[in-house]
């Protein structure tokens, strides 16, 4: 398999196997509730799309252009990401963490402007909760690299990768300094997985299982499309969780690095595993209100500073 072929059919792999994982996730929550269901439930979300699929859209009449455009702009966005994770092969696209968080921006402000374009009240709602969550979750998300960062010197993804993937290698023969500069990253892990949450609609203010208006953030949105465009939309989503679940291995669970076929394996494993710590935690929250919200990214906020704070104080320590 030539180099230039193995990234591309690696994203490609990663996009289709999306709903599969959003499957596994709804069948674990369903047996840990003590609900009934067979294995093959994990492939239902590949029967929803093509059902959607082979269903003609339709666009309300105030909607302009925006409306049309905005689900291929959100799989496009999501979809590019997972050509940056490195699974079997080192990823097709090196870039900063900066560009990850404009391509999620992205996504969000094209999902908002179409929510608002419909020009109903359920889409006004859906748009103003998208843009609010997103105000909280880009915050989470720019200290947390910005800690990354400060921690091993450099923006780019595929060094933090390879940074952390050998303090896993090297953890056995590891001295006091090095492990003493390496304890603030994982003051990090707390921050991604509650930015995981915000991005999967998953806070215990907002049900992915229900249509209810006071449980909906970006689903109420989604009422406003119908066929193809709503199955790019949940595509597009189930894309999302599938890079945010491959970030937080490649950062906090890199046994499958360096990148090969061989462990594969390990890969998927960590993956499941994600979905069964995301299901354990969901299942045992009681709701509150929205208005809580914000103390979940005071929480990112906090965690991310000590990380940052930490860093600082140990090198400057160690100087000599």
């Amino acid at each position: 398999m030539s180099d230039a072929f193995s990234p591309i059919l690696q994203g490609i792999l990663l996009i289709l196997a999306a709903p599969a994982l959003t499957g596994w996730i709804g069948w674990l929550k369903a047996r840990m509730q003590g609900r009934r269901r067979s294995w093959l439930y994990i492939f239902q979300p590949y029967l929803n799309l093509v059902t959607l699929f082979r269903t003609p859209a339709t666009h309300p009449q105030t909607a302009s252009w925006v409306f049309a455009a905005a689900p291929w702009i959100l799989f496009a966005s999501y979809a590019w990401l997972t050509f940056i994770i490195p699974v079997f092969c080192k990823p097709l696209l090196a870039v900063d963490f900066i560009v990850v968080i404009y391509v999620l921006g992205f996504g969000h402000f094209a999902l908002s402007l179409a929510g608002w374009d419909a020009g109903s009240a359920f889409g006004n709602l859906g748009g103003s909760r998208v843009t609010f969550f997103h105000f909280l979750t880009e915050i989470g998300l720019i200290l947390f690299f910005a800690a990354l960062a400060l921690r091993w010197g450099t923006i780019n993804l595929k060094e933090i990768f390879d940074q952390h993937a050998s303090i896993l290698q090297n953890l056995v023969r590891i001295d006091l300094e090095t492990f003493s500069l390496n304890f603030g990253v994982f003051f990090l892990v707390i921050p991604l997985f509650l930015i995981i949450l915000f991005e999967m609609g998953r806070l215990p203010i907002d049900s992915p299982d229900t249509h209810m208006e006071l449980t909906m953030t970006y689903k109420a949105v989604l009422l406003e499309f119908s066929g193809r465009d709503l199955a790019l939309i949940k595509w597009a989503e189930m894309v999302k969780t599938m890079f945010l679940f491959s970030l937080f291995s490649n950062l906090f669970l890199p046994f499958h690095h360096p990148p090969s076929v061989a462990v594969t394996p390990l890969f998927i494993g960590e993956l499941l595993s994600l979905g069964c710590l995301l299901v354990g935690w969901e299942i045992r929250q009681a709701r509150s209100r929205i208005q809580q919200t914000p103390g979940f990214a005071w929480i990112t906020l906090l965690f991310s500073l000590l990380s940052m704070l930490l860093t600082l104080a140990i090198k400057r320590n160690l100087q000599p």
